[in-house]
This record gives C-alpha cells, structure tokens and sequence, in this order.
C-alpha cells in the first residue's frame, strides 16, 4: 500500500476509528462464534451473559453503521447545494 493511504488514515480520526471499532467487532464475533459453550445447567448464567454481550456489540456495531451511513449522506448534500450554489 502507499504511503498515502496511511497519511489519509491519520488525517481522518473518525475513519481510523471505525475500522479500528469494526476489526474489534469482527474479532469479538468470531471469539463468541468460535467458543464452544460447555453443557450443563451450571452454565446457564455464563452462556446468557455471553449472548446478552454479543446482542449489546452487534446492536452497538449495526448503530454506528447507520450513524456512518447518515453522516456521509449528510456531507454528499451539503457539497450537492455547495456546488449548486457555485
């Protein structure tokens, strides 16, 4: 990759941080995929506790999506009217 790429990551906090929050996701996803929950009724309270965790970060990571999603469309209208004022 260039060494251009890297200087856009930097000059922007807000995207280094959402691909940084979206790799934490993604490994946290794949942990809770990949742990093999143990039988019994004594884990119970574990394996519920691990579900609720996961429903809050899928539910954090699908908001901050749409956050992202509103953020963009936000800056594509107002450089539509900038340039239609222009």
């Amino acid at each position: 990759m260039s060494m251009t790429f890297f200087k856009t990551l930097l000059r922007h906090p807000r995207r280094l941080g959402f691909i940084t929050f979206n790799l934490i996701v993604l490994v946290l996803v794949v942990l809770w995929l990949t742990a093999a929950p143990e039988a019994g009724l004594a884990d119970l309270p574990n394996f519920a506790l691990a579900n609720v965790g996961m429903v809050f970060v899928l539910t954090a990571w699908v908001i901050s999506w749409l956050a992202w999603v509103v953020m963009v469309l936000r800056r594509w209208r107002r450089s539509q009217s900038e340039a239609a004022k222009a």
